[in-house]
């Protein structure tokens, strides 16, 4: 039985590979993509339980993809992943807020084994 299923969509497909085998070893069942138009796509069918997110890539603003969650009416855990400016991902944040986003942890690049395994495992409300 697997833990949940987790969505990654990061323009760098190393991280996201890294994010990958993190979740395969806490037993849940994962999705990667790199583009926007592929977290939609996979969104749709394949309902995560969590969601991980960078929020700055090249063909799409995070805030924008946090907003289509939101729209979405997204039940799942959002981790909002950033090696840019951390205010850009407390806006974020501040953004799936007001949408009614209701669990959203936030995490800075690079980021430790311990503290992505911890935002995978951690149940409820993830605000950081």
């Amino acid at each position: 039985m697997s833990t949940g299923r987790l969505l990654i969509v990061d323009d760098e497909a190393d991280f996201g590979a890294f994010v990958r085998r993190v979740a395969q070893k806490l037993d849940f069942e994962v999705e990667v993509t790199t583009t926007a138009a592929g977290f939609k796509e996979s969104y749709s069918r394949f309902k995560p339980t969590i969601v991980v997110l960078d929020i700055v890539m090249p063909d799409v603003d995070g805030i924008e993809l946090i907003r289509w969650l939101a729209a979405a009416h997204c039940a799942a855990r959002v981790v909002i992943i950033s090696g840019f400016d951390p205010y850009y991902a407390m806006a974020a944040e501040k953004f799936g807020d007001i949408g009614g986003l209701t669990s959203i942890q936030r995490l800075t690049k690079p980021v430790s084994l311990a503290d992505l395994e911890s935002a995978l495992t951690a149940r409820g409300p993830g605000k950081a």
